[in-house]
């Protein structure tokens, strides 16, 4: 398994039968079922090939000298059928370990959006009132100019259009919880009375949200990097690096703002 430092919660498997799991999944995820579950769900794409399916199927539709290699690779989804195939395998290898099966809806549930975000809404309500305004001329004009050039280099809009991750184009994310609790019946599972949490999850599942935030803004991503700044001062209310990133990308994005930018991104 190989860790990526992206910030999209997204997890894949190679056709070697590598995971590549990104540190937004595990910043994403409440309880080590969820994640347990996610990545039981890609090692079966790798049992059941799905990965070398779509590899060959790519090639056979590919035009020569088109796209890069890895760009396809990157840019293919799995069909639906392989994702509830995958869903069934993975759900009757976590029910046989002593992590939660049930769980894995809730990590469809939460990738997938299907909660309400008050974060995200409340951010977007802030962009459009009158109150976003900041007076930014404190910043030099070379710094600013730096930034812009940044910022318009790349699409900001990670929290405005979603994620594009494992489950965009899928099958509706209700429709696979609905399998998922179908599956678990029809095995009679019994789910464990415990929440196992290891201590090594709890370590990792923290340092993937200060990581995903530290990212966001050293990539000019103030947008998400915003939004990822407000849900860690929630999660640790205490926490002063929270509070200076929530200060710090509100403080770019004003000024992308004043300078047209910002405009373009919302």
């Amino acid at each position: 398994m190989l860790l990526s430092r992206s910030s999209i919660p997204n997890a894949f498997c190679v056709v070697d039968g590598t995971v590549i799991v990104n540190i937004g999944l595990i910043g994403l995820m409440q309880t080590e079922s969820q994640l347990a579950g996610v990545l039981a769900h890609e090692i079966c794409h790798f049992k059941k090939n799905h990965s070398l399916l779509q590899v060959k199927a790519s090639n056979e539709n590919r035009k020569s000298g088109a796209r890069s290699y890895t760009s396809q690779y990157l840019s293919m989804k799995y069909s639906r059928e392989s994702e509830y195939e995958a869903d069934a395998g993975g759900l009757n290898l976590i029910a046989a370990s002593p992590f939660n099966a049930n769980e894995y809806a809730n990590a469809l549930e939460l990738v997938t959006g299907g909660k309400q975000d008050s974060i995200g809404i409340d951010v977007l309500k802030f962009f459009k009132s009158d109150a976003f305004k900041l007076d930014t001329s404190i910043v030099s004009a070379k710094e600013v100019k730096r930034v812009l050039r940044k910022s318009s280099k790349k699409e900001n809009k990670t929290l405005l259009s979603g994620n594009d991750d494992m489950f965009e184009s899928h099958p509706e994310g209700q429709k696979r919880q609905l399998a998922a609790s179908e599956i678990l019946s029809s095995i009679n599972y019994v789910a464990p009375t415990a929440t196992l949490n290891s201590d090594v999850f709890l370590r990792f599942q923290r340092l993937a949200r200060f990581e995903m935030v530290k990212n966001d803004y050293y990539r000019a991503d103030y947008l998400q990097g915003l939004y990822n700044s407000l849900r860690l001062s929630e999660l640790y209310p205490s926490d002063a690096f929270a509070k200076n990133m929530i200060v710090s990308n509100l403080f770019w994005l004003c000024n992308l703002k004043s300078n047209g930018v910002i405009d373009d991104l919302l």
